[in-house]
């Protein structure tokens, strides 16, 4: 089912970018918190709009589209949004976001590959 029911879909979603050097090649992709009512499921062609925080293996932030308490972390105001399936955002992105629904909130592992479009 496409989530195209309205002019935009927005995907409200905190999404935890965990980029280390894994040996495993792969994205994890970890549910933080499932979404109470899911009437349809991201894919490619949908318009998300996420809040993100991304933090390195050691576990120090480098990026957050949330409004920042530390100010020695780059703040980027959110939400952030794009087109699925457009290689508007990071691959590692692309792959965790589709199958999403509003409201859930994602952990991502990517290793450094997919840390980039």
């Amino acid at each position: 089912m496409s989530l195209n029911y309205s002019p935009m879909f927005f995907l409200t979603a905190s999404i935890l970018c965990i980029c280390v050097a894994i040996a495993k090649e792969e994205l994890k992709i970890e549910v933080i918190k499932p979404s109470k009512n899911c009437f349809g499921r991201a894919q490619n062609g949908d318009y998300l709009s996420i809040h993100y925080t991304g933090r390195l293996a050691n576990g120090v932030k480098f990026a957050t589209s949330l409004p920042n308490q530390d100010p020695d972390v780059p703040y980027y105001p959110g939400p952030y949004r794009f087109t699925l399936g457009k290689k508007q955002v990071i691959q590692g992105y692309e792959i965790g976001m589709k199958g999403m629904c509003i409201g859930e909130h994602r952990r991502f592992t990517m290793p450094p590959h997919l840390g980039k479009n």
